[in-house]
């Protein structure tokens, strides 16, 4: 299994979360798709929501990304900078999972983010929900799953290896579902289009401006070579005519099936 990695760059290209007030997420790491697996329309239609920097070469749709703190660093701030990445992430995947749809708010969790400072890992969930305001934003909310000592003994730290593992490849099997599904419906559109107008062009239409043909007329006009006189009227010729951030706690989000990622016991 192959991954797209980033990080430690400024999310430059991606529509403010809010008012525009909010700095540049900058993880340290992340998780995304190539840019050639989506298609080149879709990428451009969606770019303000997918694709983090101006460099368009670069990982696109994160949804498992990292944020590490030093041993003087802030674990608050470490997870508000989860939070941040974790909301630009459910984003992305909401707009990849309703492209050419009606957007879709089923409360699972397709995005991941973890902290890791001083040995301790924590690994968070987060998902989109639409406002009981119809006039406010959607609303993101981080879960956190679990936590690990990684520095403590052996066994915890082969569990929270195996749990970031495994978060990091769940994450990606949703990410290239959404890609998939919106390839396939941005192909079915563009082949219903191409068929419409074949339709349309195929389909001989009559000019009302000539007025109608008479029978002798179209004799006349195709026996011409015979018959010296000018037709009196010309010959019918057919013509050819397309959001608000938010955290819990407790298990506000939950990934499809009512199941989070495996966590290996």
């Amino acid at each position: 299994m192959c991954w797209s990695l980033g990080g430690e760059y400024p999310f430059g290209n991606l529509a403010p979360l809010t008012d525009g007030t909010l700095a540049l997420a900058r993880p340290d790491h992340f998780f995304g798709a190539r840019p050639e697996q989506l298609n080149r329309s879709i990428r451009e239609g969606l770019s303000d929501q997918i694709i983090p920097s101006t460099q368009d070469d670069l990982p696109m749709a994160p949804n498992f990304l990292l944020e590490a703190k030093g041993p003087d660093g802030s674990p608050a701030v470490a997870t508000r900078q989860a939070c941040y990445d974790g909301a630009l992430g459910a984003r992305g995947m909401h707009a990849l999972q309703s492209y050419q749809q009606e957007p879709t708010y089923d409360n699972n969790a397709y995005t991941f983010t973890s902290t890791y400072q001083s040995g301790q890992l924590k690994i968070y969930a987060t998902h989109i929900s639409k406002s009981g305001d119809p006039d406010s934003r959607a609303e993101y909310i981080m879960t956190q799953l679990k936590g690990w000592s990684l520095t403590s003994d052996l066994e915890t730290f082969r569990q929270g290896a195996s749990a970031y593992r495994n978060g990091r490849d769940w994450a990606k099997e949703r990410r290239d579902e959404f890609i998939r599904v919106a390839n396939e419906r941005h192909s079915e559109a563009h082949t219903s289009i191409s068929q419409n107008r074949t339709t349309l062009d195929l389909t001989p239409t009559l000019d009302d401006s000539d007025g109608s043909t008479k029978f002798d007329e179209y004799q006349d006009a195709q026996w011409s070579f015979a018959a010296p006189e000018v037709p009196q009227g010309n010959p019918k010729t057919p013509k050819i005519r397309s959001e608000s951030l938010g955290t819990a706690s407790d298990g506000a989000s939950q990934t499809p099936g009512n199941k989070w990622p495996r966590l290996p016991n």
